[in-house]
């Protein structure tokens, strides 16, 4: 059964890992999940509330995803680097967007599909 009392979300999680980009994920609640890419043992914990994201964790070694701090829908447009947390070591990109935002992104993506 579907709650009435459930909003739509507010905003959107991009995940990219090794050049692969995952399907938008609404944030429509609190908790961490990870990135585990497959014999490498390179992971990344991810930290996800309803308007914003952190990486909570990783296993690279510079850690300077995890130092990138939090990006909300307040403070992606005074980020250096706006709405976006990179781990270069592991290849993993993670993308804040708004619900408006990925609503336009996913029917520019329709449009471009024969």
């Amino acid at each position: 059964t579907l709650n009435p009392d459930a909003a739509e979300p507010q905003a959107y999680l991009l995940v990219t890992a090794a050049g692969v980009t995952y399907q938008p994920m609404p944030l429509q609640g609190e908790g961490e999940f990870s990135i585990t890419q497959g014999e490498t043992g390179m992971v990344n914990t991810v930290h996800v509330t309803p308007t914003s994201i952190w990486m909570a964790d990783s296993t690279c070694d510079n850690q300077d995803c995890v130092e990138q701090g939090v990006v909300s829908l307040d403070t992606m447009d005074d980020r250096v680097l706006g709405n976006m947390i990179i781990c270069l070591p592991h290849q993993v990109t993670l993308e804040l967007y708004t619900a408006e935002e990925m609503n336009a992104i996913i029917a520019s993506l329709e449009e471009a599909t024969p």
